[in-house]
């Protein structure tokens, strides 16, 4: 996955194992990204790997903040895939309270979302970003979803664009096809936000 991610253009990558039912300390995750990057130079390939996690959003927030991006503000959360929970806009408004900048990941695969688009709004007037999947634009989570990412992009709700990458076959750590329609939707400028500026800015705990 690593050499696939170089070859496409990536050069720095967050790593987000999920938090859920099981939650991995903190310590462990930093001393595997160690270890990771380490290989990687090992093997001569020219990818940064830094911390992170995609934290299902009910885990309360003095747990949460212990899974921040490269251990700034910006943390990752996602919704069950069923719907949003009627105390989503408390858990986001509780995180930014408290200086945090919450990350919403892949809303437009969520069935609520796709029924009520214009909920996006509400997150993002909280203070929330919005990260969408590359392969979503493609089309490879059904049209509903495909025409719910295009709607988003077009209506400047989308902050990042990733691979939520898996594994080399099942959605590849790669952004290529999401950033050419991405920038036939939205210019190539605005694409570069997506996948260069606005990443940057997280990794390194700078304000968007």
């Amino acid at each position: 996955m690593a050499r696939m991610a170089r070859a496409a253009g990536t050069k720095m990558i967050v790593a987000t194992p999920h938090n859920g039912d099981v939650v991995h300390p903190p310590e462990l995750l930093f001393e595997l990204t160690v270890h990771f990057n380490a290989a990687l130079r090992h093997h001569g390939i020219d990818l940064t790997v830094v911390v992170g996690a995609e934290n299902l959003h009910n885990l309360g927030s003095d747990l949460l903040s212990h899974y921040c991006i490269n251990d700034n503000p910006y943390l990752l959360i996602e919704f069950p895939h069923t719907h949003i929970p009627q105390k989503a806009s408390d858990v986001v408004y509780d995180l930014v309270c408290r200086g945090l900048k919450p990350i919403i990941a892949h809303p437009e695969r969520n069935p609520t979302i796709l029924r009520n688009p214009e909920l996006i709004e509400d997150f993002v007037a909280q203070g929330a970003y919005i990260q969408i999947t590359a392969a979503s634009l493609a089309g490879g989570s059904g049209r509903a979803v495909k025409s719910c990412s295009h709607h988003l992009l077009k209506q400047g709700l989308v902050h990042f664009m990733a691979s939520d990458g898996h594994s080399s076959t099942r959605r590849p750590p790669v952004l290529t096809d999401g950033v050419k329609i991405a920038t036939k939707l939205i210019g190539q400028q605005a694409t570069k936000l997506l996948v260069d500026d606005n990443p940057r800015k997280v990794i390194f705990g700078e304000d968007l």
